[in-house]
């Protein structure tokens, strides 16, 4: 038994294909041909969707499909609502249905990526100024402090001995460090 799950990654720009499935089981080449086939649709749907007036300051950030379950990721320039939510999922699904790409029955989630999950965009850092963040670089170093500056070609760091600049090109991921304070 074994199951496949697609991941796209909006800031890296790369297509992954996950196997879940016991030891030696090998997926067949034309399976990962149509989930591939069904990504790029649903691509290109959702960029179409967010060039609309109404939803230019949302973007996509990932993509995962594991059978019939999509799960779509989207955040913004400000506060994903629950209606930007909705509105997306039912532009989604008014396809899907039309043009069966998952058939009739499937499990389709629009959510933003949660505070938890890794920034991977640029266009991601700016409403996170003013707050901690962890960033992974490529080079495999990580440097966190305060998120001070952001231009589209580097961020500046306020961290405990210095600040530090870093080229928007090396990082690999940042994660805002969340606090609770009493």
């Amino acid at each position: 038994m074994h199951s496949l799950c697609l991941s796209w990654n909006y800031g890296t720009k790369a297509l992954y294909l996950r196997q879940i499935q016991e030891e030696g089981t090998k997926v067949p080449s034309f399976l990962f041909m149509e989930l591939e086939k069904l990504k790029y649709k649903v691509n290109d749907l959702l960029e179409e969707f967010f060039k609309q007036a109404e939803f230019e300051a949302y973007f996509p950030v990932g993509l995962n499909l594991t059978n019939k379950k999509l799960m779509v990721f989207i955040d913004g320039d400000k506060a994903v609502s629950y209606e930007i939510c909705r509105k997306t999922s039912r532009f989604l699904e008014s396809h899907f249905d039309e043009h069966q790409w998952l058939g009739q029955k499937y499990t389709l989630e629009v959510s933003s990526p949660g505070i938890d999950k890794p920034l991977k965009m640029p266009r991601q850092f700016a409403k996170h100024q003013g707050r901690k963040a962890k960033v992974s670089l490529k080079d495999g170093s990580v440097i966190s402090g305060l998120l001070k500056d952001i231009s589209t070609e580097k961020i500046t760091l306020d961290t405990e001995s210095a600040e530090q600049i870093v080229e928007i090109q090396n990082i690999e991921e940042m994660k805002i460090i969340v606090s609770f304070k009493s």
